[in-house]
């Protein structure tokens, strides 16, 4: 009972575990066992979050725990390599701090061989923290995440390594994204989430190839007003609060492979053009997208694709001709005039029902046909609202032959699931014949 099951880890899995945790819950965990002493000084990564502190927050002991730390493991900080050497730093702060404390411990950072950082410092005043343009000098770096800060100065900015890039809440200009882009030449991936001072950026960049732009507000409109030029885009995600895209132009990103554009505002005409004006797209994703009426969605080479809404797009009675579809995924109201052709390749299909007015026998009707144009996937989710939805009536069923012949794998949402009753039970066995495996939430 009182041997150190501790000490008899490996020094491998002793790492993992403490590497999951805070800098200084990783100190203090050095406590439980004699050989656990100085662990924490061959840990990779310093990681200090103020919001993971328990019970009574003391600013002056922690400031002074982090500089403690940072003093020790400062030779492992300007290592280019070595056991010891450390490849990540993360910095977190939620409370009220002086900049000039944030500023000593990120200039030790600056001159830092780190790989890897992550800086986020919340503010409850007005103004944010002004990032040291040492940061953006630290030629090791590969990724680097900024939060809650303002970027002004990117003149001296040298980030030759860094791959991935992301802003969250952060403050800065179009001339300064455009620069600080421009400043990492072996960028890959880029994501704007939340930024504000920007009017109509411009991302040009031969290098990148993963673009997310997320809950932006633009300035000067309510209009999307980003310029892309990114020749090897191969991935492109894009969400409003409701913004136009009218003046989004994919023309110069023919290598896109993947589109994603959610909670946004744009027409059948436009939606069509940028889908012709990319031959190599393979993955599309719509989520709430709104003012689409009778839009066409037409391609050989797609293989993804997926509709998420709030029914004005899915009422709009949309045309699908896809045949080399692998996996298809709908939420909307079902309609006779849809037309929908999906070929023979599908592999999954799920498909959210959105309530009619009444289960009556357009509503079974339009169900069938539906179905019959999925060209039937081995694997099918079905959600709907209630158990009604898929009880077909006996006579209807004596008539009508099932759509789903070739389905062996089926997953129901339903809010009032009842695996016990007969009627489900047999209108599921009527609709899908071949059924080998069913799940029923």
């Amino acid at each position: 009972m009182e041997a150190d099951r501790f000490s008899e880890l490996p020094d491998y899995i002793i790492h993992k575990i403490l590497s999951f945790l805070p800098t200084i819950d990783a100190v203090w965990m050095s406590l439980l066992s004699k050989r656990w002493r100085r662990m924490w000084y061959s840990l990779p990564a310093l990681n200090f979050d103020d919001s993971a502190i328990v019970g009574d927050f003391n600013a002056k002991r922690f400031s002074k725990v982090v500089g403690n730390c940072l003093k020790l493991r400062k030779a492992d900080m300007l290592a280019v390599d070595g056991d010891n050497a450390i490849s990540k730093f993360r910095l977190a702060t939620a409370k009220t701090w002086r900049w000039s404390s944030i500023n000593s411990w990120l200039s030790l950072v600056s001159k830092s061989k780190v790989k890897e950082l992550d800086l986020c410092v919340s503010s409850r005043s007005k103004t944010s923290f002004c990032l040291p343009p040492s940061i953006l000098r630290i030629e090791s770096l590969t990724f680097l995440r900024l939060a809650d800060v303002e970027v002004e100065d990117v003149d001296s900015a040298s980030l030759p390594s860094l791959t991935s890039l992301s802003l969250e809440k952060v403050k800065l200009s179009d001339q300064v994204l455009c620069d600080l882009v421009s400043r990492c030449c072996s960028l890959e991936r880029l994501v704007v989430k939340l930024c504000h001072g920007l009017s109509n950026p411009k991302v040009s960049s031969s290098s990148i190839k993963f673009l997310e732009i997320a809950h932006t507000e633009f300035t000067s409109s309510k209009m999307f007003q980003v310029e892309v030029g990114a020749v090897n885009l191969e991935s492109f995600k894009c969400s409003g609060p409701y913004v136009g895209l009218d003046n989004l132009n994919l023309s110069l990103c023919a290598t896109l492979r993947s589109l994603c554009f959610s909670c946004l505002s744009f027409d059948d005409q436009w939606l069509e053009e940028q889908i012709l004006r990319l031959p190599l797209l393979e993955c599309l994703t719509l989520r709430h997208c709104v003012k689409l009426e009778r839009v066409r969605i037409c391609s050989q080479r797609l293989k993804y694709l997926t509709f998420e809404g709030n029914g004005l797009f899915f009422a709009a009675e949309p045309t699908i001709d896809c045949p080399n579809l692998v996996y298809f995924s709908y939420e909307g109201y079902l309609s006779s005039n849809s037309t929908m052709t999906l070929g023979k390749n599908l592999l999954e299909a799920k498909i959210k029902c959105l309530n009619p007015v009444a289960y009556d026998t357009e509503w079974y009707m339009n169900l069938i046909e539906f179905f019959s144009n999925l060209n039937c996937p081995n694997n099918m989710s079905l959600d709907v609202c209630s158990e009604e939805a898929l009880i077909f009536p006996y006579t209807f069923r004596k008539h009508v032959r099932s759509p789903l012949l070739t389905v062996k794998h089926m997953k129901v949402r339903t809010g009032t699931p009842s695996l016990g009753n007969p009627d489900l039970r047999d209108a599921i066995n009527w609709l899908v014949p071949s059924l080998k495996t069913l799940s029923i939430e």
